[in-house]
């Protein structure tokens, strides 16, 4: 595995750019975090003909589940309440604090949250902004 300057993995190429994450060449990009799928994965799958004119859902597997229900983000803004993130050229917004889901148009509330791995890499940064917020 290939690493950057900054000692974090190169996870997309774009033309002769090495990024951490998708958008990592964003002006406001700080870091990479991962959101995890916490909603419903009974009714993920694809669909597909039956061949008899109906269709028919092939439940998706472990490995399917592994990939799908975790995403990396790249944060562009946060204040250490909320972050705002950009994965797949679209925002979302959360909370700084616990990670919850407060909007985004791919991103539901109670279906996604930042992972529990990335609130630890975020505490130090949230802390060190709610102090200066109280000054």
């Amino acid at each position: 595995m290939e690493y950057l300057p900054n000692g974090l993995p190169i996870g997309c190429m774009k033309g002769d750019l090495l990024l951490e994450c998708e958008h990592g060449d964003h002006p406001d990009y700080k870091f990479p975090i991962t959101v995890d799928f916490i909603g419903d994965t009974s009714m993920m799958g694809w669909t597909t003909s039956d061949g008899n004119g109906g269709i028919k859902h092939i439940p998706a597997s472990e490995a399917d589940l592994e990939m799908f229900t975790h995403e990396t983000h790249a944060v562009i803004y946060t204040d250490g309440f909320t972050l705002i993130t950009m994965n797949e050229c679209c925002y979302a917004m959360w909370s700084a604090r616990d990670g919850e889901c407060w909007g985004g148009n791919l991103w539901k509330k109670k279906e996604w949250k930042v992972s529990e791995e990335s609130l630890k890499m975020l505490k130090p940064l949230v802390e060190e902004m709610g102090t200066r917020s109280k000054r």
